[in-house]
This record gives C-alpha cells, sequence and structure tokens, in this order.
C-alpha cells in the first residue's frame, strides 16, 4: 500500500500505531498531530522530550480531539510529535 510505504518513511517509530489508529477511527492522526503541533508558538524551540509530553496533553484537550479517547494513547502520541 503506498499509504504504508509513506507512513515508513515519514515515521518509522510510529508506523504500527499510526496504521492501527486509521484502521480504528478512519482518521490520519499524523497530520491531526502534525497540524496542531506546528500551529504552536514555540514549537521551532522544543528539544526534549517533556516539551512533546506537554504538548501532546495539550493536544489530548483541545476540542477537536476530546472525548475521542485519543488520551489513551499519550505514549504514542509523543513519540509520533
Amino acid at each position: 500500500m503506498k499509504i504504508d510505504q509513506e507512513i515508513c518513511n515519514s515515521y518509522p517509530k510510529s508506523k504500527d500505531f499510526i496504521l492501527r489508529y486509521f484502521k480504528e477511527y478512519k482518521s490520519s492522526i499524523d497530520r491531526t498531530l502534525r497540524k496542531y503541533i506546528s500551529d504552536l508558538k514555540y514549537y521551532d524551540l522544543f528539544y526534549c522530550g517533556k516539551d512533546y509530553e506537554s504538548a501532546v496533553a495539550e493536544f489530548c484537550d483541545s476540542s477537536n480531539v476530546k472525548w475521542s479517547g485519543i488520551e489513551n494513547y499519550k505514549e504514542d502520541l509523543a513519540v509520533l510529535a
């Protein structure tokens, strides 16, 4: 599959999570998270895991994904971020 190859090349550590999430929710979590994080004010200054974990926590509480159960995937999202 083309999408499988694209994800493998772009997110080798998160490939399984992205595909599993897509199959279950029919949503491209990698694009949704990438858009959210790239819109953060100081994203270019992120340098440690805690920065990404904090951004993921905010993402999980944001209105576009809140109540979707996404908070159950915080560890996977932090790796993806």
